[in-house]
């Protein structure tokens, strides 16, 4: 699916490191100093070791200037942490001492529970939320707890490795929709969840955080830019987590160390089920996967052709062939009601729309419009159809292919969806517009969100020059203005339409956290 957040000006970093001031001192950071003041005494053997010295203190945070916030909206809960994470009722933030989970409610700010998690900080920390828990991903460490009582579920390895590389991650996927760092309910039969490297995979349970199942790894490449320096490690082939359908975890693995993939299919134990190098090509690594976990079909493609195939067991069901172009082919394909798939092909020459069938690949319809038209239809998310501008939004009948409407937008300008009830609104310039499904104006306003970090049902942040805007819907009436280098948590949307979950980043300091709600 193409990804629900756009214009986010301020990104969030993903993972967040002690800083070396910052007691207590990870482990590896108290390594290196023993190491350090260790190689100082050899050779020395009758000098006696310098006086111990009292431990530092740990770094007084600044003081942080109070936020005033206008009639329409309140701050719920403001502190400071490492890292935040949401459920849909609560919010939960590792403590800046690195050792404890702390969980919040979101309406009052009350503190729920708090749950010391490590002994000692360890390795890098990011906070995840997947149903009923949360999941501490501390470097080499995975601890899971109970986001309704803070007790600690499971304390497992987080099994990251990828050939001497750090660059780890959690993957968790709803079906076939990687969620980022947002809150992805748990269902047994779609949810799915992986400690990824960049070249190795293992998977582990999104309860419990036990991993099972046999590490996956694609082949290393050692790269040498001279013998006297170390190499680079270079993965062609690392497997790749497509999603979870009907009860069946599916991936994407080297096949016969090369170059090439295999699809593949394993079991809640980590079995392999099925194996298909048929497919290798539709799950190639760059290639996009989309697909209808509800119907059991998945579907990729690219300028030369189209697969489509049974999630759960790998059969194809129909490949579409497609002529060479000139220049560049943008491609995607997208279900509609029943049992229809709309394709769409944007080259330098033409835009190229069909509607087939999903079951066997049969041509309803139809269309060519000009190069420079997006086709889209009523009510579908443009995020993903199109990366640049000025451009025109044509929307067309998903049922015959008939044009409805067309909408210019202009350099640097963009359309997003609306989730105050389906439509659209334009971003960019002095104004605010706002678009039914259909494509056709409803609402302008001279408001200028051009700078939009977070668009909701109740509230817009527009950042500008590390100046935080928060406008009020549907007035656009300002609530909240701050100086700071503020973003909007991905988890912002499990806490509802009125909720608004903010972090700034404060240099080596810890996080300045706070949750803003409108109020009418």
């Amino acid at each position: 699916m193409p990804p629900r957040l756009l214009l986010v000006v301020a990104l969030g970093i993903a993972c967040t490191r002690p800083p070396e001031s910052a007691a207590p001192v990870p482990v590896v950071g108290l390594k290196e100093h023993v190491r350090e003041d260790s190689s100082q005494l050899q050779g020395v053997p009758d000098q006696a070791p310098p006086p111990a010295t009292p431990p530092a203190e740990a770094p007084k945070t600044s003081p942080l200037a109070p936020l005033e916030v206008k009639p329409g909206a309140k701050v719920v809960l403001e502190l400071r942490g490492w890292e935040v994470t949401a459920l849909p009722d609560r919010v939960v933030v590792l403590d800046p001492d690195f050792l404890h989970l702390s969980a919040h409610d979101p309406l009052g700010g009350a503190e729920l529970w708090r749950t010391r998690v490590q002994e000692q900080a360890r390795g890098m920390h990011t906070l995840y939320s997947v149903g009923e828990r949360v999941l501490l991903h501390a470097g080499p460490d995975l601890i899971a707890v109970d986001g309704k009582t803070g007790a600690i579920v499971g304390r497992h390895p987080a099994d990251g490795f990828n050939g001497g590389d750090d660059k780890c991650h959690l993957s968790i996927i709803q079906g076939l929709e990687a969620g980022l760092r947002a809150y992805t309910p748990l269902s047994p039969a779609t949810t799915v969840c992986a400690t990824t490297c960049e070249c190795s995979l293992m998977l582990f349970r999104c309860d419990t955080g036990e991993s099972f199942g046999e590490r996956m790894n694609g082949s290393i490449t050692h790269v040498y830019h001279s013998l006297s320096e170390p190499h680079d490690n270079v993965c062609w082939t690392p497997p790749r987590l497509i999603g979870r359908a009907r009860g069946r975890t599916l991936l994407a693995l080297e096949q016969r160390d090369g170059r090439e993939y295999v699809a593949s299919a394993v079991d809640d134990a980590g079995k392999t089920l099925w194996r298909r190098p048929e497919l290798g090509d539709a799950v190639s690594r760059f290639r996009p996967i989309d697909g209808d976990p509800a119907s059991d079909t998945c579907w990729s493609i690219d300028q030369s052709d189209m697969y489509v195939w049974t999630c759960s067991t790998g059969q194809i069901k129909w490949r579409a062939r497609y002529p060479e172009e000139d220049g560049y082919v943008r491609t995607d394909a997208r279900k509609l009601d029943g049992d229809r798939i709309l394709v769409r092909r944007r080259s330098p020459r033409a835009t190229r729309v069909e509607l087939k069938t999903l079951a066997g690949g049969k041509r309803l319809w139809q269309r060519e419009l000009p190069a420079d038209r997006v086709a889209i239809t009523p009510g579908e998310d443009p995020a993903g159809l199109t990366w640049d501008s000025p451009i025109v939004y044509a929307w067309i009948d998903p049922v015959s292919g008939a044009p409805l409407r067309d909408l210019a937008i202009a350099k640097d300008h963009a359309l997003v969806r609306d989730p105050r009830g389906g439509g659209y609104v334009q971003i960019g310039g002095a104004d605010h517009t706002e678009l039914a499904r259909d494509g056709q104006i409803t609402r302008t306003v001279p408001k200028d969100i051009s700078k939009a970090i977070h668009l909701g049902e109740r509230l817009i942040a527009t950042l500008d020059e590390r100046r935080l805007t928060v406008l009020r819907r549907p007035g656009l009436e300002p609530v909240l203005e701050s100086s700071g280098n503020f973003y909007p948590d991905e988890a912002t949307g499990a806490l509802g339409p009125a909720a608004l979950l903010l972090v700034e980043h404060r240099g080596n300091e810890p996080l300045r956290i706070v949750l803003l709600r409108a109020t009418d």
